[in-house]
């Protein structure tokens, strides 16, 4: 048999009222209940958000740059840094650091191509000097690491240096043996010039890269003494902004937040509590 409608829509009706009626006893009876506890826990919370130690915060933007210096005999450029590499390095030197009491978070920012630094501290002092060590910890560590690859790239082309160096002599003795078979010792001239000519041009070519060679030796024994230098000239870190110390608590939000909370603990507190009344 069809149900009417008009009598389903009479009992939803019916529910919703007994629903706001449930609410509005609920309140009634409670409602002193709530609001003390309310007040009570925001009281408590607040005290004891006031008796924490104070939180001050500084806020730096850094700009890093480091582009390798290539020594230019025997080696090609050196792999260039991009500006996301130089922070992301910034980034990781920072991490591995110690800074004491001070709490320090950075990251890069894709839109700016900038590292985005921020300090905490309860001591206001301890950020006061902050930055210019910061930045004096990053362009020693870029320098330390530039440093480090300059030395590893000359120890590498000095010893191929000096190999082709050996090979090179040995080259020449070889060729100057073939001559001496063409025109002996006291002889001055040979009895077939045309056939030394070729042996001869050999023996130029090969005494200039023996030249270019002996060049190349001096060079990569003096990158290690000019490394420091050499280093120091491609990296930089510099200061786009920085913002002054300022306190990281604010009690109209805290407060604000403390009353919320507390009100929710409060009204399940007094669900429990009219649940346990009725049992």
């Amino acid at each position: 048999m069809p149900q009417d409608p008009q009598a389903n829509r009479s009992s939803v009706t019916g529910e919703k009222t007994y629903v706001l009626l449930e609410v509005r006893r609920f309140i009634r009876d409670n409602w002193s209940f709530i609001g003390l506890l309310t007040l009570l826990l925001s009281v408590v919370t607040v005290s004891l958000a006031i008796f924490l130690p104070e939180q001050h915060q500084k806020q730096v933007t850094l700009s890093i740059t480091s582009s390798p210096t290539a020594p230019q005999v025997g080696v090609g450029q050196l792999e260039p840094v991009s500006p996301q590499q130089a922070g992301d390095l910034a980034i990781r030197f920072l991490r591995t650091e110690d800074f004491g009491v001070v709490n320090v978070s950075s990251t890069y920012n894709l839109a700016t191509y900038y590292v985005d630094v921020a300090f905490q501290a309860e001591d206001r002092e301890a950020l006061s000097g902050i930055t210019p060590r910061v930045v004096s910890i990053l362009e020693t560590r870029f320098r330390d690491m530039q440093e480090d690859t300059l030395r590893d790239i000359s120890e590498n082309r000095l010893a191929d240096a000096e190999r082709e160096l050996e090979n090179g002599e040995a080259i020449l003795a070889r060729i100057e043996q073939q001559i001496a078979q063409f025109a002996p010792p006291g002889t001055r001239e040979t009895e077939d010039p045309e056939s030394l000519r070729p042996l001869e041009e050999e023996r130029a070519d090969t005494l200039a890269e023996i030249a270019n060679l002996e060049a190349a030796i001096e060079y990569w024994k003096q990158v290690p003494i000019d490394a420091p230098q050499l280093a120091a000239e491609s990296s930089s870190v510099e200061v786009m902004a920085e913002s002054e110390v300022q306190q990281t608590r604010s009690l109209a939000p805290l407060f604000v937040l403390a009353v919320l909370s507390s009100l929710v603990v409060a009204v399940l507190a007094a669900i429990v509590r009219s649940a346990f009344s009725r049992g």
